[in-house]
């Protein structure tokens, strides 16, 4: 894949902001820095990533997923999924709420949404 995909998921619940970039390491570096104003520092990137971005000059937080690729297999779904579960859980520690054993649920239905709008976003761009 030679074009970089960028969009924008935003859950209802708990009014976060997540972009999802799916391109080279070094086109995410130069979005993130265009995009947010700070660099995407030394996060480890082993195809995929997520992180939480903060700029208080403008305001922003907001959860970074990255994919390397992304062509629709079960893999890279996968990925994506597991992306997905980060973000939720840096969303859900920000709100305060619990993530345990016994107290799950919100996590469940937070990635699901995070993933089907990220899929449905995937669909519409002709990635699936």
């Amino acid at each position: 894949m030679s074009k970089s995909i960028v969009f924008e998921v935003a859950p209802e619940l708990f009014k976060a902001w997540i972009w999802v970039f799916i391109g080279t390491d070094e086109k995410f570096r130069e979005w993130h820095e265009d995009k947010f104003g700070v660099d995407a520092g030394d996060c480890e990137m082993y195809g995929a990533t997520n992180h939480v971005v903060e700029n208080k000059k403008i305001g922003l937080r907001a959860s970074v997923i990255w994919l390397e690729k992304f062509n629709g297999s079960p893999s890279s779904i996968g990925t994506l999924s597991h992306e997905c579960i980060h973000a939720s859980m840096r969303i859900l520690e920000r709100v305060g709420v619990p993530v345990t054993l016994a107290e799950h649920e919100a996590l469940a239905y937070l990635q699901d949404c995070i993933l089907k709008k990220a899929l449905k976003k995937l669909k519409k761009k002709g990635m699936m």
